[in-house]
């Protein structure tokens, strides 16, 4: 017994470390990596059909519109739609009276954005813009966001996220947790990844599309479309794209039951894609530069059962000492020291974080504080998902309100 938990006790370590240190050395060498600038190959002012799904939004999606209609671009080359998925408020009304197109959709037993955007691909003549901008109702987008996003398609990139910033980050300790992974995500995840050449994840919302993408409609299944869309298109050679100065604006959970909620989805639907993509992934590929796109895309969906791995060791751990005879003093005090190690680990990384992005860490002490539960909850529910990837959306209540913290 034993010798089998020390087995599984230090391949679980060995996966962990071997994950962790592959995405670190992308991370770090992609930092120091000059980005090669992408030539124009084309001068043009491309049309945009910005897109926003939403479900009770009555609060928010105004903000949404306004932001857009304040756009230093062509105002006749913009169209706004809002998918009004299911809504008993009066999201719609308020989208109408902002001049807004909208499409109503009533169907109970397919509820979630990635059927919204189904729906909206089926009723409309694709043919009547040159890209789409796929938005939530709680975003705002910088003035500059189109012109940006339409710099980048005129350098022949076809999928770009745009630059993701919370407008809530200091509300309260969960929101300043999220503030902190999103500044991660975006300024050495992302950015990284685009300085060398690898491919971003659409991550969720603010990103953008050419319309060829879209010609055989939107086909999505799991309840993460928005990673789905991207490792469809990066078996097929296109990479997701980062446009650093396209900043939007995304209101993050103030609930620590909703923020459970929200990221449970997230990775159970990062779990559903592993299961269906591993394979076309791992044998997708033309050349060795569209492989190692491949194999990053994989290295990506890993971290959702790797994430568990803390959780699991911590379980074996004690175990394995009560199995070398350690007594109970000796058990307690190795347990503790192992706890406040992972707390203390945590809050440096957050702190870290909180210095290399430029915030200051007195309007960030909630987080840094918080960020060990953040991050214990996550891998409990990254153990969860692996056993049970069975999730259906849920809705996110947002209030419109919005920080003077808000910024890069």
């Amino acid at each position: 017994m034993y010798i089998a938990l020390e087995i599984v006790y230090v391949l679980l370590n060995v996966l962990l470390g071997a994950v962790c240190a592959y995405h670190a050395v992308i991370i770090v060498s992609g930092l120091f990596k000059k980005r090669k600038v992408k030539p124009k190959i084309a001068d043009r002012l491309n049309s945009f059909c910005v897109l926003i799904c939403a479900r009770n939004e009555e609060k928010v999606i105004g903000n949404i519109i306004d932001s857009i209609k304040a756009q230093n671009y062509p105002k006749e080359l913009i169209d706004v739609y809002v998918v009004a998925d299911n809504c008993t408020d009066k999201t719609a009304d308020i989208a109408r009276a902002k001049n807004a197109h909208v499409l109503e959709r009533f169907d109970e037993k397919h509820k979630g954005k990635g059927f919204a955007l189904k729906y909206f691909f089926e009723n409309i003549d694709i043919k009547g813009y040159d890209a789409y901008c796929i938005f939530d109702a709680d975003n705002t987008a910088s003035r500059d966001f189109i012109a940006e996003m339409n710099s980048h398609i005129n350098c022949g990139e076809k999928i770009i996220q745009g630059f993701r910033c919370v407008s809530n980050p200091t509300e309260n300790a969960v929101s300043a947790c999220y503030t902190l992974y999103f500044s991660f995500i975006m300024k050495y995840y992302m950015r990284a990844r685009y300085n060398r050449g690898l491919s971003c994840i659409v991550s969720g919302t603010g990103f953008v599309f050419t319309r060829e993408l879209i010609e055989n409609g939107w086909n999505t299944n799991t309840v993460t479309e928005d990673a789905e869309f991207s490792i469809q298109n990066i078996i097929k050679g296109d990479k997701v794209a980062l446009a650093e100065n396209a900043i939007f604006y995304d209101e993050q959970p103030t609930s620590f039951s909703a923020s459970i909620t929200q990221r449970h989805r997230w990775t159970v639907g990062t779990v559903q894609l592993l299961k269906s993509y591993t394979q076309p992934l791992l044998n997708s590929g033309k050349n060795a530069e569209e492989k190692h796109l491949c194999l990053d895309t994989f290295m990506f969906l890993v971290m959702a059962p790797v994430n568990a791995v803390p959780i699991l060791a911590s379980i074996i751990s004690p175990l394995l000492l009560l199995a070398m005879g350690f007594d109970i003093k000796m058990f307690l005090l190795s347990t503790a020291g192992s706890l406040i190690s992972a707390v203390l680990s945590s809050m440096l990384f957050a702190y870290v974080v909180t210095y290399l992005v430029g915030a200051r860490v007195k309007d960030m002490w909630r987080g840094i504080l918080f960020y060990p539960i953040f991050c214990f909850s996550w891998s409990l529910i990254s153990l969860v998902s692996c056993f049970n990837d069975n999730c259906s959306w849920k809705p996110i209540a947002h209030t419109g309100k919005k920080s003077l913290a808000n910024g890069r």
